[in-house]
């Protein structure tokens, strides 16, 4: 929630959804769920973490994202919470991986 204030002082331009605890967590879903038939598409990544309970959020908005039949774009701690649950997915899908995460996700080099 700190860093949501902290950007939404940066510029009345610079919308932000003020979420309870000090992760992403699932109970968050419940405040997003509105806001899914609001956008064109999602990306979520970097400098979400990978608590237990932030991969758990990560895999219940993928299915909420997916449910509302967004695009989907996963970057950084967001691929690594998705190589942790992958499932084919049926909406447009971008991953954007570096090497390393690229590893994480396929087992290759």
């Amino acid at each position: 929630m700190k860093a949501a204030y902290a950007i939404s002082s940066i510029s009345p331009d610079l919308i932000t959804i003020k979420l309870d605890g000090n992760n992403l967590n699932p109970s968050n879903m419940e405040t997003l769920k509105p806001y899914l038939n609001m956008v064109d598409a999602v990306a979520m990544g970097p400098g979400i973490g990978l608590n237990p309970e932030t991969v758990d959020f990560v895999k219940l908005c993928v299915e909420e994202v997916e449910k509302a039949g967004k695009p989907l774009l996963l970057d950084a701690d967001g691929l690594k919470a998705f190589a942790m649950f992958e499932r084919p997915l049926k909406v447009p899908l971008v991953l954007t991986p570096h090497s390393g995460e690229y590893s994480i996700l396929t087992g290759e080099t």
